[in-house]
């Protein structure tokens, strides 16, 4: 699903920039970076999104190399979105648990201390680590105002 967008986006060359697709896991985060680099360059700030994938890293020491390894190459003023699951709602774990069983790759809710950590060292934007029902303009406009079990943030790197 996602590869005939990408096609459509690199046929339609456009002065306001380039487009490129990369196919690759975001467990091999060298490749992603190396083969980004050729189209973006890096001299100027990057925005990076991991939006609740990283739930699918093996471990917290994956989730914290993967966002880390993609950070080191950003330059500086660069931002990471980043949301997860979290591992404070026994139904969350439960749905999570049912999910793998149909064959799909495990996610990993993890404790919202977990998926703070991956921000150490960078500039948290406002609101800060919250609930994502309670970013803007998200608990604003579509009356989501109670925290569920999915947290994150957007950080600057300095």
């Amino acid at each position: 699903m996602v590869l005939m967008p990408s096609r459509a986006l690199l046929s339609n060359t456009t002065p306001q920039g380039a487009s490129a697709y990369i196919e690759a896991d975001f467990n091999y985060p060298e490749r992603i970076v190396a083969e980004a680099g050729d189209v973006l360059g890096f001299e100027q700030p990057l925005g990076i999104l991991f939006l609740g994938v990283l739930g699918h890293a093996e471990s917290y020491a994956e989730l914290v190399r993967i966002a880390g390894t993609v950070m080191a190459a950003a330059p500086s003023g660069s931002y990471l979105v980043l949301w997860d699951g979290t591992a404070d709602s026994a139904e969350y774990g439960t749905l999570c648990t049912n999910y793998a069983g149909t064959g799909g790759a495990p996610y990993i809710p993890r404790p919202r201390d977990q998926i703070r950590g991956v921000f150490d060292g960078l500039a948290l934007v406002e609101p800060g680590f919250v609930s994502i029902t309670q970013w803007r303009p998200c608990a604003d406009k579509a009356g989501l105002t109670r925290p569920i079990s999915a947290y994150g943030a957007v950080v600057r790197k300095p």
